[in-house]
């Protein structure tokens, strides 16, 4: 892997479950966009989206980190 922004999905996750931030802050980034979207589509309210948006990502760090 030349860059962590090069890496796939599932080296960010296994980067990020040994201790990696930045890995984080790349998966997030990279997706952020299609989940915000999604979210906002089904609630049509930005607060709300915003808050279930922080939500999803809060479960899946917390599912990365109970996996390892």
């Amino acid at each position: 892997m030349k860059t962590i922004t090069n890496a796939t999905d599932q080296q960010l996750v296994e980067l990020f479950g040994s201790g990696n931030m930045a890995a984080l802050e790349v998966l997030i980034n990279r997706h952020r966009k299609k989940v915000y979207s999604y979210i906002f589509m089904q609630v049509r309210n930005q607060a709300l989206a915003e808050d279930l948006f922080q939500e999803t990502f809060i479960k899946v760090i917390t599912s990365i980190k109970t996996d390892r």
